[in-house]
């Protein structure tokens, strides 16, 4: 007769098993999941925010931004290094853009959000007025996406201005929110 514990023990060990095996599949598709966190973000802020604080964006400024980010990719980009670029827009009009750099260590990663805001500290400026950060995607250097800046940018975008405006939504379709409304 085996002993209860033993037993214990063994579904014990079973279920870690099954835990350790969820996670490692689970950390294959991190940068997936991200992806999909992100676009569900984007589809899922609280719709009474967006409804009164989203602003269409015809702008040619916005348009501007996003061709200002596009270029930094197509000048910069190189697999898998630099997949996110950023531009933002001062309140003085200057614009600045930056490129993301992924590293081995993920502490030492630094986003097209940091790289954009520390371009415009070095020349002297800290008055954020816009902000967009795009994806491109390797497979088609003519293809970008819109993203939300990660919650690390967020939290250092609204320290320079709690009202800077960021452009979401889609390359066809830019929107503004206050960065304030994604925190």
């Amino acid at each position: 007769m085996t002993h209860r514990s033993t037993l214990y023990a063994i579904d014990v060990s079973g279920q870690m098993s099954e835990k350790l095996i969820r996670m490692c599949v689970g950390l294959e598709n991190v940068r997936d999941i991200i992806k999909d966190l992100d676009r569900a973000l984007n589809g899922s802020i609280n719709q009474d925010v967006i409804n009164n604080n989203l602003t269409n964006t015809d702008d040619d400024d916005d348009l501007e931004l996003i061709d200002e980010a596009k270029r930094v990719s197509h000048r910069l980009y190189q697999s898998p290094l630099h997949i996110i670029t950023a531009a933002l827009r001062t309140t003085s009009g200057h614009i600045y853009s930056g490129i993301h750099f992924e590293s081995s260590q993920a502490l030492a990663t630094i986003c097209g959000e940091v790289s954009a805001i520390s371009a415009m500290m070095n020349d002297g400026y800290q008055d954020l007025a816009t902000i967009v950060v795009l994806r491109g995607f390797g497979d088609d250097r003519n293809r970008f996406e819109i993203i939300n800046p990660c919650n690390r940018c967020r939290i250092l975008i609204n320290d320079l201005n709690p009202n800077a405006q960021v452009i979401v939504g889609t390359i066809d379709k830019p929107i503004r929110m206050t960065i304030s409304d994604l925190i």
